[in-house]
């Protein structure tokens, strides 16, 4: 009797039987010339293989089919044996691998390299009957003679564990752009590539809620359609607002499998039908339990509900989206704070101006500072004294570096104060400054500020 020597740490194991003759797959090996033995042999393989927990099939060389498998590769493949045992084993992958390598290429060097003795470890894409890739560890091991011809091969998928160190590393880049003040939009376009590499076929996007608390707009979606995305900006909240403004109404997730006969979607069904788009899930995204900063959200071209999978990576999403939008609102609040700070800085630039040239050491004046609201979102600051004022000729000159009329009287009396309030007003704040004066009547500022600092609108937009 024949008996085939296993051996018990070998990972990956294919059996390939020459059959020169054989030109088209069988499911049944080819029988050598003693068939009493290699039915015997056949008896035995098959009885090892249905007890063996791995994912096994074994191949013909020479044909390139498969001619044997057991329950783990039938269900790693989800297809019957019939189905699986009628193909050539480069069928199971598709034409090319992620690095542009023909599969073809890559089966057949990793065959010569264990038909030459090699114990052969490779990872490799494959195509299940579900049409998605799936990344295998493949193991080879050819057996000692007098079989040196068969190898056994086992499979192993990896596409989770692949994902997993991807979706890790990820998460990591994404808050180092985080902790460098990333603009907000480069964060999300990167978040949602990131969850799209994670689930074939998802769309993801996220809306923002404006500070009307009822509309929002679209913050990111880099794998949506330009015009869809533009159609939503001012969409509003509420019970039936599809699935993203439901969402954020209800301060719950909104699963709709279907926005074709989901009643959410009846008033926006035919802005996303153009499209294609077919299951849309949305989660809020929360600053803390009673605020909600917009939405995280998952469409599909297909009709589906969210798995364990998905539903683990809306939860990383929503995450990482509010670190993000909350860093972004903090470094907002704290340039107002800046802006505020230099607005205070031009001031007591000017009253100081005031203060040394106005009035003479032991003179007494008033010094008046309005504010009120100017045209096209402004407001008009005003400094005015009662004071000397200044002469014609100085006027065109006011604004430059030490040009004063008070050598020595310090900071102000270098020149240097209104040279520094003109430079903040115009290249910080964005706003403009203007200056009457009369001599022995006194001089009048006035400062024109928008109501935003363009620092702050750039910082809006990102």
């Amino acid at each position: 009797m024949t008996t085939l020597t296993v051996c018990p740490d070998a990972m990956v194991w294919v059996c390939m039987v020459k059959s020169p003759s054989e030109t088209e797959c069988s499911n049944v090996p080819v029988p050598p010339p003693d068939a009493r033995e290699s039915a015997e042999l056949h008896v035995n393989y098959r009885a090892m293989l249905a007890r063996l927990p791995d994912n096994v099939i074994l191949i013909d060389v020479a044909s390139g089919c498969l001619v044997d498998a057991n329950h783990g590769a039938y269900e790693l493949f989800g297809m019957s044996e019939q189905m699986l045992l009628t193909r050539a084993f480069v069928e199971l992958c598709p034409p090319c691998q992620p690095d542009g390598q023909a599969s073809a290429q890559l089966l057949a060097t990793q065959i010569e390299r264990a038909l030459a003795g090699q114990a052969v470890l490779f990872e490799a894409h494959f195509l299940p009957a579900d049409g998605r890739e799936m990344r295998c560890e493949v193991r080879r091991l050819p057996l000692p003679p007098p079989h040196a011809h068969l190898v056994h091969a086992r499979f192993v998928d990896v596409t989770r564990r692949v994902l997993d160190e991807e979706l890790r590393r990820g998460q990591n880049r994404l808050l180092d752009m985080i902790a460098r003040g990333a603009p907000l939009k480069d964060i999300l376009d990167s978040l949602m590539l990131l969850i799209e590499r994670q689930c074939d076929g998802v769309l993801c996007s996220v809306m923002l809620l404006d500070d009307d608390s009822v509309t929002v707009h679209p913050a990111s979606g880099p794998s949506l359609p330009a015009d869809y995305l533009a159609a939503l900006d001012g969409a509003m909240i509420g019970p039936s607002a599809g699935s993203c403004g439901t969402a954020i109404y209800r301060g719950e997730t909104v699963i709709v499998t279907d926005v074709m006969s989901a009643p959410l979607w009846d008033d926006y069904r035919a802005l996303i039908a153009p499209h294609g788009l077919r299951a849309c899930w949305s989660t809020p995204i929360r600053l803390d339990r009673d605020r909600i900063l917009g939405s995280f959200t998952m469409y599909y071209r297909d009709v589906r509900a969210p798995g364990q999978d998905e539903l683990r990576l809306i939860g990383v999403a929503t995450h990482l989206a509010a670190i993000a939008i909350e860093r972004t609102r903090r470094e907002a609040e704290l340039s107002r704070h800046r802006d505020h700070l230099q607005e205070l800085e031009v001031l007591t630039h000017l009253v100081d101006n005031c203060l040394v040239h106005a009035f003479a050491d032991d003179a007494r004046g008033t010094i008046v500072i309005g504010a009120s609201a100017g045209p096209e979102a402004s407001v008009v600051v005003s400094v005015a004294d009662n004071g000397a004022g200044i002469a014609p000729p100085l006027l065109p000159r006011v604004y430059d570096p030490f040009v004063t009329t008070r050598l020595g009287s310090g900071g102000s009396g270098l020149g240097l104060g209104l040279h520094v309030v003109h430079n903040i007003v115009s290249g910080v704040l964005g706003g403009t400054i203007e200056l009457d004066s009369e001599l022995d009547k006194g001089s009048t500022f006035r400062l024109r500020l928008p109501v935003i600092a363009p620092a702050m609108s750039r910082q809006d937009s990102d």
